[in-house]
């Protein structure tokens, strides 16, 4: 198996191109309050006229986030995290 971020973004990426065709960047990045971020759901928003929120519900929906991932959560608008923060 790669790196976990490698692991992430290709599961996440999977996950945005799912929901909203290709082209959706998952934007997945290292963050100051989580260990990653992925931003996508918020650009898509803007780009396909719908709240982030629902954009990144479909996502974590149609991610696979079996293990060795953690369980996901809302973090805020548009935002999941880790349970186990």
């Amino acid at each position: 198996m790669g790196s976990l971020e490698a692991d992430l973004r290709h599961r996440l990426q999977s996950a945005f191109t799912a929901v909203a065709g290709d082209g959706a960047d998952a934007a997945l990045r290292r963050s100051k309050v989580a260990d990653y971020q992925a931003d996508g759901a918020l650009a898509l928003g803007g780009r396909l006229g719908r709240v982030p929120r629902r954009i990144a519900e479909e996502v974590v929906a149609a991610a696979d986030l079996t293990p060795p991932l953690p369980p996901r959560r809302g973090g805020g608008p548009g935002l999941h995290q880790s349970d186990d923060r």
